[in-house]
């Protein structure tokens, strides 16, 4: 698979390497009743092979592949990837031939005033098909799944104000104390008037509840350095906001340690949602016209089954993921959304259209709080909007096909690379309002204003970079998708918001951009360096000093003073040899020869899958699923002194001792147990008691032969009360 190679070159997972092409193990799920074209709902069995097969505190480099079978799956409620390693892997992105993942809504949403989903914000953005989230709860939070990322329950507070460029955060009294070296840090300032003048937002927008109280600028880095003594934290990035203490709300800025799901993938399958038994029945997928198919839904941005609006993959608080070579078609909402999201892939899709794209921000690939992320070689079509968003910073978009435009979306976005996309929109990609196309059509790229986006979140921010894409679009009803002429001259970049110093938020003849239309982006265009954009070609800026003109510069934010190659980049060695640079080996002094993760640190792998690595483990040849103690042993409970793995199926013959107990590879429940005086010796005959030690159910042996359906569980002590030790058993 492809790696970044240019500017941005750490965008993506784990800082644009390729994406893994093995795993450590592979669960087939249909060993565990995943089973295609059955009709029944899978979600239950997908979720145990998380909840029971992988441990909860499975290493990230451990990965682990569940393989689901071709055919039809079914997804009948939210499948939660809340430990670290999981890649959910099918056979093919083809819905005839490949995995068929279809969502069969459990409708978690009411309906709000405005036609748009109703929920419980604290479990923003919604509902997935996957969640990729952590379940934990802060202990001061026990009605939440995920409150541990509750920044306000953490409530750790700066000690001193901090501005942009710092790497330092001086922290209030114990702060530091709660973070390690190598934690992900999450930093949010709160929205304070120098904040608000900046971004043009106006004062009778001010009172509103996310300006008053939200953090608009948000970060996720990696703690470097922890000084207890001085409650200071080290970043492993410059800032990229100023941090004033509060706001005139009284509302503070803050730091919390981040409990991350990473390196959670998902691969090759076609995801859909089946409208059937939804108010989305009546409508199709066809191009809306009120004459000839005023049920047609594409380029209809209306909600239509909010109860449904059910999203696609959702990564919150996640590190290091991806979606690869996956078919979207229809599904409930957004197909792709982020929430505190770093170091993503999301490459090689296809996504085509939303059946609820209206109100409350529906039908989106949402890129909110995405952080170093790379979403490339996508083809999308039929949604409301590509999105980044609520301080979404350091992504590169580049190479993907779109017939929708690509947003700004609000919220302080910034520093993100747009280029060599293709978007061809019509005109009929427009606002509805009251049940039908409102006047005017939206444009092949949109801007955020503090006026009109503080509705919503807040102004863009500065220096994202359009480069090299073709835009083109249809101006009116009727007319061809044309060059669209703005923004879109080949090798030159666009720095948006950007005076070549700092930020300035647009400009049209009349002074800040109130909005987006095309007469405002005409406007902007025709009047730059003077509206608040940029431009380099061919020696104009050299933005990092480096000696590199940025038009050839492929890595443009060189740290100061660095010795850089002829196309802007650092040269940076491997002194160990281990094929990780030094500037991002966390071990950099490995043996020659070991095999390393993408931290430049040895890879020990979990032979025997049972959470404990193969260095510690004491008991590398425990069997599947047992429970063990943190040495890898197995812990008998029950009453068991040994635990003897019987085959499924097979008439085994048993030797007893004292507390002996057998194990299945599965439930009891249901399935036929036999038990027989043994063949192999003869000497006594066995009459005693079975026992379920983690079911239910037990049964006398009191003749040559026994059979019963009345056991539950996976494991049975035997126990003699004629002291024969000997004994055959079989289940099936």
């Amino acid at each position: 698979m492809a790696t970044v190679s240019s500017a941005y070159a750490t965008a993506g997972f784990n800082n644009g390497s390729a994406l893994p092409t093995t795993s450590n193990s592979v669960i087939n799920a249909v060993d565990y009743g995943v089973i295609a074209n059955d009709g029944q709902d899978d979600a239950a069995a997908i979720q145990s092979i998380i909840d029971n097969e992988i441990n909860l505190n499975n290493s990230p480099d451990n990965l682990i592949t569940i393989q689901l079978p071709a055919g039809e799956i079914n997804i009948a409620q939210e499948v939660h990837i809340d430990r670290s390693g999981i890649i959910i892997k099918g056979m093919g992105n083809s819905p005839t031939s490949g995995t068929n993942i279809v969502i069969n809504s459990w409708q978690p949403y009411g309906t709000a005033s405005d036609g748009a989903p109703d929920f419980d914000k604290k479990y923003w953005p919604g509902f997935a098909a996957f969640r990729v989230e952590t379940r934990l709860k802060h202990p001061n939070e026990q009605a939440y799944e995920g409150s541990i990322n509750f920044h306000w329950k953490h409530a750790i507070e700066f000690d001193q104000s901090a501005a942009i460029g710092d790497t330092v955060l001086k922290l209030e009294n114990n702060g530091a104390s709660h973070f390690s070296v190598g934690d992900l840090i999450y930093v949010g300032a709160a929205n304070d008037t120098a904040f608000l003048d900046l971004g043009q937002v106006p004062s009778s927008k001010r009172n509103k509840s996310h300006v008053t109280t939200g953090h608009m600028r948000t970060q996720i880095f990696k703690v470097t350095a922890v000084n207890n003594s001085n409650d200071q934290v080290t970043l492993d990035q410059p800032l990229e906001f100023d941090i004033a203490l509060t706001n005139d709300s009284g509302y503070k800025s803050r730091v919390m340690p981040v409990t991350a799901i990473e390196q959670a993938g998902f691969q090759d399958f076609y995801l859909t949602m089946d409208k059937s038994n939804t108010d989305c029945a009546p409508y199709n997928t066809g191009v809306y016209d009120a004459a000839s198919n005023p049920n047609g839904v594409t380029f209809r941005y209306e909600n239509l089954c909010p109860q449904d609006a059910i999203h696609g993959i959702l990564f919150k608080w996640a590190y290091n993921g991806w979606v690869d070579n996956v078919a979207m078609e229809m599904i409930g909402s957004h197909p792709i959304v982020t929430e505190f999201a770093k170091n993503m892939t999301i490459s090689n899709n296809t996504f085509n259209g939303s059946w609820n794209k209206g109100a409350g921000g529906n039908g989106y690939i949402r890129g909110s709080k995405l952080y170093d992320s790379w979403i490339t070689g996508n083809d999308i079509q039929n949604v409301r909007h590509i999105t980044l968003q609520w301080s979404a910073t350091g992504n590169l978009v580049e190479n993907n096909t779109l017939n929708c435009d690509i947003n700004l979306h609000g919220g302080w976005e910034r520093n993100n690379i747009i280029r060599n996309n293709t978007v061809l929109v019509p005109y009929e990609h427009q606002s509805w309002s009251s049940g039908a196309p409102g006047t005017g059509t939206w444009q092949p790229f949109w801007w955020a204003s503090g006026d009109h986006a503080t509705n919503w979140s807040g102004p863009t921010g500065p220096n994202n970079q359009l480069t090299n894409n073709t835009f083109k679009k249809a101006l009116s009803s009727g007319a061809a998708i044309n060059t669209w002429g703005l923004f879109d001259t080949p090798n030159v970049t666009y720095y948006l918001g950007w005076d070549g110093t700092g930020y300035k938020h647009l400009e049209d003849n009349s002074g800040p951009v109130a909005t987006w239309t095309q007469q405002i982006a005409e406007e902007v265009y025709a009047n730059i360096p003077n509206s608040g954009v940029t431009t380099s070609s061919t020696s104009t800026y050299d933005t990092d000093n480096d000696g590199v003109l940025d038009n050839v510069d492929q890595c443009p934010n060189t740290p100061a003073g660095a010795t850089v190659d002829s196309y802007g980049c650092e040269v940076i060695g491997d002194s160990d040899n281990d094929g990780v640079l030094d500037n991002v080996d966390q071990c950099p002094n490995t043996p020659a020869g070991a095999t390393v993760d993408s931290n430049g640190c040895q890879v020990i792998g979990d032979s025997d899958n049972d959470g404990v690595l193969d260095n510690v483990d004491q008991c590398p040849n425990t069997p599947a699923g047992s429970t063990v103690d943190s040495n890898g042993c197995e812990v008998v409970v029950g009453g068991c002194s040994q635990i003897i793995d019987i085959p499924w199926s097979t008439k085994t013959e048993v030797t007893l001792a004292a507390g002996t107990c057998i194990r299945f590879d599965r439930d009891l429940s249901g399935e036929n147990n036999q038990f027989w005086d043994s063949d192999e010796n003869t000497s006594c005959n066995f009459r005693g008691t079975v026992t379920s030690v983690d079911g239910s159910g037990s049964l006398a042996i009191n003749s040559n032969y026994v059979s019963s359906q009345a056991l539950s569980g996976t494991t049975l002590l035997i126990e003699s009360n004629n002291s024969c030790p000997y004994i055959k058993v079989k289940a099936y």
